[in-house]
């Protein structure tokens, strides 16, 4: 049981990125550089609706990237220390119960976030399942934890370890299900903001080259959740790899062709040559799931590796654009 989604909202006049790992926050890698020129001026800025949804979104979107990885991690490690079905403790084993993380300022966030007005009954939902999840989740693991942390298990002979075991396997299936609705509902919202943004974007200013990376970056998170999902859908991504393979190229033509443009944007080489290596890396597990074989742990990493990458470079371009802007 794990789950590597790292989601990152869009919060309306900036822009930044989001890489996957655990420790991920901030803006999205695939928002572009935002609504500038005369656009910006004459923008009326984000409705009382739209803002409520940004701040759920993004209540959300901190508890995701806070806790999913932490949760999935310390279950794994468990699981892997003792008997799966029952909670024994192999001989000469030790069992691994790390800590989670605090809980107390997601739920905080999360509870004030659902109140906000107007509803968004699906979110407002999947958040509500995802805080009770996560607090029942605690409630069980702590007492595991602090058995073996106080070496009862060795007083007991494991005994007490076998009654909390089921509780803990529970406890953590129902948090995954919330988590992964909980994924569901802020992926599908969160990148119809990103679309909606670079559609006005893109309608006011034309396709330049900030519509078309900012679209590049969008379908790049898209295509590394296709691929790292635990169960990929070898159609969906075959076809994600269409769409953005078709974006790989049109930055490669434009930025040849509006070189003065493509300066603003610093060492825009790197971030080419990561679009193109994220697509290389993806098409190598797309044809594993096509000859219905599972794709190797270093194949899943360099996916997750050359995202990260394309992310970072992305973020230099952005911060070269804002340099040469002053």
């Amino acid at each position: 049981m794990k789950m590597m989604l790292v989601v990152c909202a869009v919060l309306v006049g900036s822009a930044g990125g989001c890489k996957k790992n655990n420790a991920a926050s901030g803006e999205s890698a695939a928002t572009g550089s935002g609504v500038t020129g005369s656009a910006a001026a004459n923008d009326p800025g984000p409705s009382a609706a739209a803002r409520a949804e940004g701040e759920k979104l993004h209540a959300a979107i901190d508890c995701i990237n806070r806790h999913n990885n932490r949760v999935f991690e310390v279950y794994d490690l468990y699981m892997k220390s003792v008997d799966p079905a029952t909670g024994a403790v192999p001989k000469n084993g030790k069992a691994v119960a790390s800590p989670l993380f605090a809980i107390e300022q997601c739920e905080t966030e999360l509870n004030k976030a659902i109140k906000l007005a107007p509803a968004i009954p699906a979110l407002d939902a999947a958040s509500t399942a995802y805080a009770t999840a996560l607090q029942a989740l605690e409630t069980a693991w702590n007492p595991l934890k602090a058995y073996y942390d106080k070496g009862e298990d060795i007083d007991d002979h494991g005994k007490k370890a076998g009654e909390l075991h089921p509780g803990v396997v529970a406890a953590f299936k129902a948090f995954s299900a919330a988590a992964d609705e909980l994924s569901t509902q802020v992926g599908t919202l969160n990148r119809a903001r990103h679309l909606a943004k670079l559609d006005k974007q893109e309608k006011t200013e034309g396709r330049d080259l900030s519509v078309i990376i900012g679209r590049l970056m969008l379908e790049s998170e898209q295509l590394s959740d296709l691929a790292s999902a635990r169960a990929p859908d070898p159609a969906k991504l075959e076809l994600q790899i269409g769409t953005y393979g078709k974006l790989v190229d049109e930055l490669d033509a434009y930025a040849g062709a509006h070189a003065s443009e493509a300066a603003e944007w610093g060492s825009i080489g790197n971030l080419k040559n990561y679009s193109k290596s994220l697509l290389a890396a993806t098409k190598v597990v797309s044809r594993k799931l096509a000859d219905k074989a599972a794709p190797a742990s270093s194949e899943l990493d360099a996916i997750t590796a050359n995202y990260n990458s394309l992310v970072d470079n992305y973020n230099q371009c952005l911060e070269a654009q804002r340099m040469k802007a002053r």
